[in-house]
Parts: structure tokens; sequence; C-alpha cells
């Protein structure tokens, strides 16, 4: 360098200038990862010996050894001189697959499973491996375990994941099985198969079977047993039905009752199919033995025929006696006093002729004691027995009882003889029965009343009255009316209390009269010797125990007739002896 001044002064110097060499860490780069990873950028430039510097935008990136997010990153270098270089990194983050979480299924023993569907793979390069080892087909796997997807992007970014495979044990039925029943029973298809606490459905031809405990169609059923993984197994049942066999049983014929059947006998099973055993039963299930067959008596029994293949049929068979005849001798019935009548015997529940025989058998009693109808004339009330005998010769004797009533005589009773005032209803009364018949019915309001009114304009009337008791038995009596004209007393003049039965009491009768107030008698001294006011009551002629004598006596009556009128008279009557 020449320096020259403005004295035009000059000075010279001499510099000397080195160039020191500067890192030179190439041409800029691009580099790219895979979501969620980290780059080390430290790897992309040799920089030993220099000083390292790495920023993006301005701020110093710490840890370039990993870094992860996406942009422009810078490194300054500087060496021992102090010269640099500058390279940048372009960091680029490409998308991963994103499979989602692990998933597991289960599979029946038996079947496979198709891990293709698990995932979206579109547009990933795939590749499925089991324990490290490569799964060659996906699509139909059937051994249990984890199955690990890797699923590569174009970028090569990669996302994993886990298929657990759960293969679950099916129902074991074993074999299918054939089975065999006799005609009229029913099979239990399932005892056929353990089955536990499977969902079991049998089916025939298609269609489910409703009761598959009690079957009796032969065919072939299948069962599907599903246990709790929803796994199944299937198996088939074919019922054969064996026929029964033929069984002919012949009652035997009737006996008596103190006979006894021998069912054993070949004849009773006559017509059955050969090759039989045969027993003998009180039910028709043959659960209750019969231990006496080969001396039944009367009652229903069963006989099981069974074949070699243990196919038995049942029937019954009757032990019958010949029936006890019944006998019905009538119902009860009563007759009048001395009468007869007719018994009849009925007999019943026999198919032949019977004999007969009545009692007691006391002479003049029973007419025919040994005819079914007999006419009897018992003395007094009389059981009758008639006793029937059957006509098997078994001497069955039955006996039925028939009780004849002896009516007491009907004692009909008209009345006393009395006294009627002319064209006045004056009132008869009957007793002694049930029902009344008046003869004749001259002058009667109603000849059939027990109390009729007779109206009597004759000088006097004589009825009979016929009266009838509740059975029908008949008893008379007769009644005489004087008739009188006028509503009165008529009294005699005398009487002779002698006691000779004729005119002994002093009695005045009441004609149209309805009640009596007084009556009496006074000696010729004024001295009263009698004194009623009963009704048709008259004087005997004594007085205090004393019988009165002979001589006229003063009598005094009064009373009231059926016109509602007082009646009152007096007068004198002779005691004679």
């Amino acid at each position: 360098i020449i320096a020259t001044n403005s004295f035009s002064c000059t000075d010279t110097a001499v510099v000397t200038v080195a160039f020191n060499p500067k890192p030179n860490l190439g041409n800029d780069t691009a580099v790219s990862i895979c979501q969620g990873n980290t780059y080390n950028l430290t790897v992309l430039y040799s920089t030993t010996g220099l000083t390292t510097n790495w920023t993006k935008t301005g701020v110093a990136v710490t840890t370039p050894s990993a870094v992860n997010v996406a942009g422009n990153y810078q490194l300054i270098v500087a060496n021992n001189l102090g010269c640099k270089d500058t390279a940048l990194v372009t960091l680029n983050i490409n998308t991963k697959p994103n499979l989602g979480n692990d998933s597991s299924l289960s599979i029946c023993q038996g079947y496979t499973a198709n891990l293709t569907p698990l995932y979206n793979t579109a547009g990933l390069t795939i590749g499925w491996t089991k324990n490290n080892t490569s799964e060659s087909n996906p699509a139909s796997v059937s051994i249990a375990g984890q199955y690990q997807l890797i699923a590569t992007t174009v970028q090569g970014c990669k996302d994993t994941a886990i298929a657990t495979l759960v293969v679950n044990l099916k129902p074991v039925l074993g074999n299918d099985k054939n089975a065999t029943i006799c005609q009229g029973n029913f099979y239990n298809l399932t005892t056929a198969f353990t089955t536990g606490t499977n969902i079991n459905q049998w089916t025939k031809t298609g269609v489910v079977v409703s009761n598959p405990s009690s079957i009796n169609i032969a065919g072939v059923y299948q069962l599907i047993s599903i246990n709790s993984f929803g796994c199944a197994d299937t198996a088939l049942v074919t019922l054969s039905i064996v026929n029964n066999p033929l069984l002919i049983v012949n009652n035997p014929a009737l006996v008596c009752s103190s006979q006894t059947v021998n069912l054993t006998n070949a004849a009773i099973t006559t017509g059955s199919a050969s090759g039989l055993v045969f027993s003998y039963w009180k039910d028709t299930t043959a659960t209750t033995p019969y231990a006496n067959a080969a001396a039944a008596i009367s009652g229903q029994y069963f006989i099981k025929a069974t074949n070699a293949t243990g196919c038995f049929s049942i029937k019954p068979v009757s032990v019958q006696y010949y029936p006890l005849p019944l006998v019905n001798a009538g119902l009860d019935i009563a007759i009048c006093d001395k009468d007869s009548t007719s018994l009849t015997a009925i007999v019943t529940n026999s198919a032949v002729p019977v004999t007969y025989q009545w009692e007691p058998a006391s002479a003049g009693v029973i007419r025919n004691s040994t005819a079914a109808t007999t006419i009897v004339k018992p003395a007094t009330t009389l059981q009758y027995i008639v006793t029937v005998k059957d006509g098997y010769g078994c001497n069955y004797l039955v006996s039925d009882s028939v009780l004849v009533t002896m009516q007491p005589p009907v004692i009909a009773f008209a009345g006393n003889d009395t006294n009627a005032v002319r064209g006045l209803p004056h009132q008869l009364r009957a007793t002694g029965g049930i029902t009344y018949t008046w003869l004749p019915n001259n002058f009667l309001d109603n000849q059939y009343l027990q109390n009729p009114l007779a109206t009597i304009l004759s000088d006097s009337m004589k009825y009979a009255v016929q009266v009838k008791d509740a059975v029908g038995c008949i008893g008379y009596d007769t009644v005489l009316i004087r008739v009188y004209d006028g509503i009165r007393y008529y009294v005699p003049n005398a009487f002779s209390p002698n006691g000779d039965g004729v005119n002994d009491v002093f009695r005045p009768i009441p004609v149209g009269v309805v009640s009596t107030d007084l009556f009496r008698i006074f000696n010729r001294y004024g001295e009263l010797v009698f004194e009623t006011n009963q009704w048709m009551k008259g004087w005997d002629g004594m007085y205090r125990g004393v019988p009165q004598a002979v001589g006229n006596y003063i009598w005094i009556i009064k009373g009231k007739g059926k016109n509602g009128k007082q009646i009152e008279m007096k007068g004198n009557v002779m005691l004679v002896r």
C-alpha cells in the first residue's frame, strides 16, 4: 500500500492476505418421516471438528437428533478459524395409516374366520402375521391366537393392529342313533343325547317337534343343540315302531259265587299270537300283579301278552258270577179291617225263572205261598217276607218284605138323634173319617160336607152318613131328626124315674133353641129341687140324694132361639113311679 499526504510525502506498506478454507456442508436436502416418528438431523451432514447450530425459523433446535415437526431446519457450522457454512434441511411428515383399535372375534370349533373385513386397508400394503410368522390366508383362519396386521402406505408409513381369535368348543352329541318302540308307547328324544344346559330344538322333516319327550310316530328326528357360545352340533334319531302282539281274550263262562276261574287256562287266550308270555294284573297299566290268576273270583282283571321283542298287549278279562236276583215285594200297604189284599214280588236281574216262598205261612193267611202273586188276609198288621231262590243252581236266596197294615174299623158317627124346626136350617155333624157322604140328599145344602145344613120340611128325617178314612175304608152311621113347628121347648107333662130306662128323666126338648139360660123345678112347697143351664140336661127325680115323692111339680125354663128372641116357658109335670 503506498500512502501520499498533502505534502506529497509517501510511505509504503506491504499487507499479506491469507485465505483460510471454510466448511463445505454440501447441498441443501429434503427428508421425510412418518407421522408420529422423529428424525435425526445430525446424520445428514458430516460435521466432525465443526461447531454446529440448528435453528428453525430463527429458533434454536435443542434436540436436532429427534425432530418431529415439519419445516425448514438450518444448520450453521464453523471451523476453528471461524469460517462458516450453512445448509437447509426441509422435513416433510407423511400421514401414517390409522387402523383403529385392536379387535377380537370368536368362531365355533370347526369353522373359519375372515380377518380381512376387520380393518379398512384400501390403498395400503398389508401383511398378516401370527407369532411373527406370515399368515398366508387371513380370510380363512381357524387357530385361536393373536393375528397382527401391518399396513403400509406408499410413503412407507405403517400402522399395526391385533385381532384376537377365540375358538369356542361346540357341543359334541356323538353318533346318530336308532331307536325302537312298541306300538302304543312313546319315546323320549330328550334322553337320547347329553346336552347339559344347551338350547335344543328337535325337528322332523323341517317341522319343529312340539313335544320331543313324548313321540310315537316313526321317522327321522334331528336335534340341533346350541351351547352358551352359540356353537351348535346336530344329531339324528331314527325311530322305528314295532307292532304289538295279537292278544285275544275270551271271557270265561259265568259261575256261581262259590266257584273260582282259572285265568291261566289256554282257552282264555285261544286265538292269540304264538310264542307269547302271559302275565296277570289288577290294573290296565299292568303295575299291580294278580297273584290268584289260577283261582280268580268275580271281578275284572288284565292279561298282558309279551312277545320276544318285549312288545306287549294288555286286554281285560272278566270273571262274572251268575247274577244275584233282585226281588221287590212292593210298597207297604194298608187295608181295611178284616180285609184281604194281593201281594206281588217282582224279580229282576235274572235270566232264568226263580222260585218264591212267602212267609209267615200261617194257615189261611197266605193263599199261595209259592207264587209270585198271592192273596193274603192278615188278622192284624203283619209283615210278609218273600224269599226268592235263583234258577242257576247256585242256591242264591234273596228276600224282601212288605208291611200290610190293618186299619182300625172306621167309627162313623152322625151325631145323636135330635130335633129341628121345620123350614129352618139345622146343622148336621159327623165325625170318624176324612171324607163324608150323606144319604139321602133330601133337604141338604151339600151331601158331601162333613157338617151340611138340613132344611127339613117333613115331619122327621133319618140320614145315613158314609165315612171314609185316609186309606179308603168305610164306616156308616145314622141320625134321626124329629121336626117340630116353631122355636120353643117341647116339655113332657109326666115322667117316671123308676130306672126302667123309659122316661126316667124329665127333660125339655129344645127346638130351634141355641142356648138355655135356666131350667128350674119346684115342689109344691115352692122349694127349688133342681136347677141347670146345661144343654139337654134333665131332672132324674132326686133331691139331695133322696127320691122325691110322687106328685105335681112346677117348672120354669128360659132360653134363646135361633131368631135371637128370648124364650120363657113354665108349667107342671107329674112325677109318677
